[in-house]
């Protein structure tokens, strides 16, 4: 639901930005409107690289420049509002496939300068459980930190789809436009509530997913030294596999269309 705000503020440009700035160093509620899809204007648009000579203060100025001191001023109307970037352990996984990395997006954006944004590497040896106690809303693309954020109780936002948040345990906005509107709402709201039945929703999930859905291998893996909840294979007799129960499962499923349950948990159903 949109939230109410004091001053609409048309164009998010260097003009707006400092206008967004002012309102919230005079206790005012704004809202930034702009056609572009990135803050900045037309400084943005068209010259981010050209020097500018008319900015007070700066007998000259990169256009990038300005529009990322604008927003840094401008974030500073929610001084109290701590953003907290983690990446993911597997990101330093040897052999990983994936070429997305959260860490490199961080150092070339510069993001973390923000005196309000903390960005915990891969290597961080942090609690995500100590992060939920302390946080208000969980952004995610897809990891199952939304998941557990959701049985928290915490409200959770998902730029992608999860498993999860189709089984309706997370706000997962329709269009990237959905997705900024929603955030924009959260960041100026005093209080975001989950929805209601989310933390159940991802209790049935997860239930049905570790339980019920899920195969056990573990008689052939063993942990990963150094990768704290990754594991890796142990040498085992080929052979052995065709008597392991589970793997019947994975053999009836691509054979004969059976789903990938257990027997015994075949009965059981998860209703979203």
């Amino acid at each position: 639901m949109e939230q109410p705000h004091d001053i609409t503020i048309v164009g998010a440009g260097p003009v707006g930005l400092f206008g967004a700035y002012y309102a919230g160093f005079r206790g005012l509620r704004s809202k930034l409107v702009d056609s572009q899809p990135d803050l900045g204007g037309q400084v943005t648009a068209l010259y981010p690289d050209k020097y500018i000579y008319d900015v007070a203060g700066f007998p000259k100025i990169l256009g990038k420049d300005l529009v990322n001191n604008l927003v840094e001023q401008a974030m500073q109307r929610h001084p109290e509002r701590l953003f907290v970037l983690r990446a993911h352990p597997d990101e330093n996984r040897p052999g990983k496939e994936a070429q997305q990395s959260v860490a490199r997006w961080v150092a070339a954006s510069g993001v973390d300068r923000f005196p309000n944004v903390v960005f915990l590497g891969p290597l961080e040896q942090v609690s995500t459980y100590d992060l939920f106690r302390f946080g208000r809303e969980v952004l995610v693309y897809n990891s199952s930190v939304g998941l557990e954020a959701s049985i928290a109780g915490l409200p959770v936002l998902c730029a992608g789809r999860a498993r999860y948040s189709q089984a309706g345990a997370a706000y997962l906005p329709g269009s990237r436009d959905s997705y900024r509107e929603m955030l924009e709402n959260w960041l100026s709201a005093g209080e975001v509530r989950p929805g209601q039945d989310h933390a159940d929703r991802a209790r049935r999930f997860l239930d049905f997913e570790l339980f019920r859905a899920s195969l056990d291998f573990s008689p052939f893996l063993r942990d990963r030294a150094g990768y704290p909840g990754m594991v890796t294979f142990l040498p085992f007799d080929p052979a052995a596999l065709e008597r392991v129960p589970d793997l019947e499962v994975i053999v009836r499923g691509i054979v004969d269309g059976s789903p990938f349950v257990r027997p015994e948990a075949e009965p059981a159903t998860l209703t979203v």
